[in-house]
């Protein structure tokens, strides 16, 4: 990123040191605030590249601890459907139960019913 002086102080220098002189006096100063100016670009960019890898590096972090949380969870409800399939497994049992017994209530009053008519 080339960069030039103002021309007041190359006309400065020229009167001060002449116009060769100065002409170098003034190269060597843009190509030093070139090199200062690229060199703090580089560093900067460094550092922004580090701030990032730190953050992402944090970011990570998190989303593992939100991981194991969203596991945690997931196990919780797993747990509490395999309590919810034996809940309804045994109320279906219950119900098949039911059934047979009023089948047999059925089938009693039936008897009883006929043993009245006989009477």
């Amino acid at each position: 990123m080339p960069l030039t002086l103002p021309v007041e102080v190359y006309e400065d220098l020229e009167s001060v040191l002449g116009k060769e002189a100065a002409r170098r006096m003034i190269n060597a100063l843009d190509t030093s605030i070139s090199h200062i100016t690229e060199y703090r670009w580089a560093i900067s960019k460094q550092e922004i590249i580090d701030a990032m890898r730190k953050e992402i590096g944090v970011l990570r972090e998190e989303v593992n601890r939100l991981e194991k949380r969203i596991d945690a969870l997931e196990n919780r409800i797993s747990g509490l459907e395999k309590r919810f399939d034996a809940l309804e497994n045994r109320i279906s049992g219950l119900e098949g139960k039911i059934d047979g017994l009023e089948g047999r209530i059925d089938g009693l009053e039936k008897r009883f019913d006929a043993l009245e008519n006989r009477i």
